[in-house]
């Protein structure tokens, strides 16, 4: 039997992939859901663009064209010229004054800015807060995506050493019922031992077909995480050893140390905590006074006819300072600024329960790896005993003082022992890589 902790690196035609090159950002940021995390990325720098936008002046162009079909009115007294050239009023009568021509022209230049205004300032502040949240969040979901490629990457190596060492003992039960049908030739075994070897050997080809299938199905979940297409053959270059994981001494004396500063779990909580702070500052900021300049110039004409060129195009200026002072809202800020400091309450409330998973991730981890540790040596010890069990009880079979359902369960106790150490590397396996994710570190 292939020892695990040796080199069985496997190799075919295709694409070549080791476990620091499928859990790297370059194949990571292949995926779909790297790809979301940067579209929101990208959606977040627009929306700081136009967080900045309010704060620069505002400039704007209206035009207007006015059709009077009746043109509105407004009443004067009438008034006449007596015989001494004096105007004359006569209250009791009103005559019509056309009030505007028949074609009316505006065209006006608005011009606005904040001088002060502390809400708009803090809605940059947290846009540029989220886009750095984003970040995290993209960083937040290549770790997680590594993390699953590590774990599949583990799977095939360990589904690969599974048919191994099903292939051997499909060979061991293929010489079994050669040395059987020998055997009965020469009188030392009856037909029941050959059945059943014959028995043993369509079962373990069942199980190889079954071993064969759990390989490609393991195969294609790895090259779907990577996004490579399913009939892709994949040559993995790694071994399945403590090598590909880092030196396990190294674990149990704790040189990874837990850093929650490489987590991005972590980085992503500590900006969504930013943002909730800066949140509560703008809510409360509507408390808060705002200055405007506001500036407009204006052309106006108008006339019964379209002759343009003798249009009388007189224009306007004007320059203004206004203050908004907020005295009652009808208690909506009040609701918003506690709203936003309930928001910030649960982003430190998740902080402290983020930071309690971490500990125990670490430390279920480190238990793991101990016990996997202890599993594989005495799984090793075992499977050594029932080979050489094996061995002893086939020798007595072969020379007829012993029957081949001796055999049989000497040959199911080895298999046996096979997976229980295989299952054991790959809990140790599996440990390692819960413990690398848990500490922040990625391989």
């Amino acid at each position: 039997m292939a020892e695990l902790w040796s080199d069985g690196s496997c190799s075919c035609t295709g694409k070549s992939a080791a476990i620091s090159e499928t859990s790297g950002s370059s194949w990571v940021g292949r995926q779909s859901a790297d790809q979301v995390s940067t579209d929101r990325c990208a959606e977040s720098k627009i929306w700081f663009k136009e967080a900045q936008s309010y704060l620069y002046p505002q400039v704007g162009i209206t035009v207007e064209y006015v059709r009077n079909i009746k043109p509105a009115v407004f009443f004067l007294p009438v008034f006449s010229i007596n015989s001494a050239s004096q105007i004359v009023f006569d209250d009791k009568q009103l005559q019509a004054i056309p009030a505007s021509s028949k074609n009316a022209y505006n065209g006006n230049v608005n011009v606005s800015m904040p001088l002060f205004n502390q809400e708009i300032s803090g809605n940059v502040k947290t846009a540029h807060l989220d886009e750095s949240l984003n970040n995290a969040n993209l960083e937040l979901s290549r770790w997680e995506l590594a993390d699953e490629i590590r774990k599949a990457y583990f799977n095939i190596l360990i589904a690969r050493q599974n048919q191994v060492l099903t292939d051997a003992s499909l060979k061991r039960s293929e010489r079994n019922l050669n040395d059987s049908r020998q055997l009965f030739v020469k009188g030392y075994a009856n037909k029941s031992d050959t059945l059943g070897a014959w028995s043993n050997v369509e079962l373990m080809k069942i199980n190889c077909s079954k071993v064969g299938t759990a390989v490609k199905q393991s195969g294609n979940y790895l090259k779907s995480l990577l996004n490579l297409p399913l009939d892709k053959d994949l040559e993995l270059t790694d071994s399945i050893g403590v090598q590909l994981v880092g030196e396990q001494q190294n674990l149990i004396n704790d040189t990874l140390k837990a850093n929650n500063l490489k987590r991005p779990d972590f980085r992503a909580n500590d900006w969504k905590t930013q943002i909730a702070q800066q949140q509560v500052k703008n809510e409360q900021s509507k408390y808060l006074p705002s200055l405007a300049f506001v500036g407009q110039y204006t052309l106006q004409a108008q006339s019964d006819n379209f002759n343009f060129a003798r249009y009388n195009v007189p224009n306007s200026f004007y320059v203004d300072v206004q203050l908004s002072i907020p005295i009652f809202t009808g208690f909506r800020t009040d609701a918003r600024v506690k709203q936003s400091k309930l928001a910030l309450e649960q982003a430190i409330t998740a902080r402290s329960v983020l930071e309690n998973q971490a500990n125990l991730q670490v430390s279920n981890n480190r238990l793991a790896i101990t016990e996997s540790t202890e599993k594989i040596k005495g799984q090793k010890n075992i499977q050594y005993a029932r080979e050489q069990a094996l061995a002893f009880i086939k020798a007595r079979w072969q020379k007829g003082f012993a029957k081949y359902t001796d055999v049989a369960d000497a040959e199911l106790q080895m298999v046996q022992a096979d997976n229980d150490y295989t299952q054991s590397v790959f809990e140790y396996l599996a440990a390692v890589a819960g413990y690398y994710k848990a500490t922040g570190n990625i391989l």
